[in-house]
């Protein structure tokens, strides 16, 4: 005797059912590389809160000077890995105002010690 090996796609035609069809869902090339891809993140700096030039508090003459974190742009655009998040120090500036720069009339800025100036940390590292 010999034995055939069939499917059971046949089996289910041989009694007479209809096969079962499952369909899956299967992402495009185009769509994973998008899902993957960097996100971009339009930052709005936290500081002068877009307003770029900025009075400080001691200025009583009402001079404004350049925000020391965005330099008067106002903003930073950043591309997000997916493994990566905004960092919640520095809201993704890389930068923060130093505590020796508040004193005086001029604000000073020193590179955020938790992204290290990237403006982006591990979204492990989050919390």
């Amino acid at each position: 005797k010999t034995l055939i090996p069939i499917t059971l796609a046949l089996l289910t035609l041989l009694a007479g059912c209809e096969p079962e069809v499952t369909r899956v869902e299967v992402p495009t090339q185009a769509e994973l590389l998008a899902k993957n891809s960097p996100k971009d993140e339009h930052v709005i700096c936290s500081m002068c809160k877009g307003e770029k030039p900025i009075q400080t508090k001691e200025s009583l003459d009402g001079v404004r000077q350049a925000c020391p974190i965005c330099i008067g742009r106002g903003f930073r655009d950043l591309k997000v890995p997916t493994d990566k998040t905004v960092c919640p120090d520095c809201k993704g500036m890389g930068l923060v105002v130093s505590a020796s720069g508040q004193s005086a009339n001029i604000l000073g800025k020193t590179t955020c010690s938790r992204c290290i100036g990237s403006g982006l940390i591990n979204k492990s590292l989050k919390n």
